[in-house]
């Protein structure tokens, strides 16, 4: 019921073609001294007007009243020291066939595969012990979800050791259904790093490109994918300016474009 301000007048915004209409993009980062656990639930919104003085008229402003942004604050402790690289996976038979990679392990650890039915809630499907191989640069594991796939499911991992503290994975997507080339899934907005995962019906090579919004190519580079999904990623990009960029994927004849924001 009570708001308070928090950011003076953003703008005025110029408007961004998405391909199908026109749209106004702004942003604003949270400082880490309200990101703690007593911040839990927070709420966040934006007013909209066609003037400065219009933003404190309730007669002439707007707001989304579904979209309210609700704070999470989940307190996993000291993050664990081991990384997971990738989290990639694919359909064989409807069964879900999961593979990640780690580095830096230095103690055993466990894994937790969890799935999702509809994207928003998880439930344990297995879990997986660690190759206890701490002088191995990197280490393989892969996962068979016994339950199969009809229509679409999401997948994440939960990295723990025997001090419960833990890392989570990327989420990717598995669809039974008809799989074609795509980008199923962006980090939007980004920062040091673009992360996206592609959707591939076969093994290839694809080329992608970072694009700013008036045609300049500011990365390029080519990977190589396997049948279902693979998260990729374009890195340092820390030093780019901050405004709207064009994510652009080249698989043969096929191109993809998404729109990204760089805070």
């Amino acid at each position: 019921a009570n708001w308070t301000d928090i950011t003076g007048n953003l703008g005025p915004a110029s408007p961004y073609w998405n391909g199908t209409a026109w749209e106004y993009v702004a942003s604003y980062v949270i400082p880490p001294a309200y990101t703690t656990p007593s911040h839990n639930n927070d709420m966040y919104r934006m007013i909209v007007a066609t003037t400065s003085s219009n933003l404190g008229n309730v007669n002439c402003q707007s707001t989304d009243v579904v979209s309210i942004i609700t704070l999470n604050v989940i307190n996993c402790g000291i993050p664990l020291k081991t990384d997971l690289l990738s989290f990639n996976g694919r359909l064989v038979n409807d069964h879900s066939n999961l593979f990640w990679s780690t580095t830096g392990e230095t103690e055993p650890l466990r894994f937790d595969v969890e799935r999702s039915n509809d994207g928003v809630n998880y439930t344990l499907a297995g879990s997986v012990n660690s190759n206890n191989n701490y002088g191995a640069l990197v280490n393989y594991y892969s996962f068979i979800d016994p339950q199969p796939v009809t229509g679409k499911a999401w997948y994440r991992i939960v990295m723990l050791n025997k001090s419960s503290r833990k890392k989570q994975s990327r989420t990717i997507q598995l669809s039974n259904g008809l799989n074609e080339f795509e980008i199923v899934n962006t980090v939007n907005p980004f920062t040091d790093q673009v992360l996206f995962d592609v959707m591939s019906p076969e093994d290839g090579k694809i080329d992608v490109a970072l694009i700013s919004i008036v045609g300049k190519t500011i990365r390029e580079k080519s990977y190589t994918v396997y049948t279902g999904v693979n998260g990729l990623s374009i890195d340092n990009t820390n030093g780019l300016p901050a405004g709207m960029y064009i994510l652009q994927v080249k698989n043969k004849d096929i191109i993809i474009s998404r729109k990204l924001l760089k805070k």
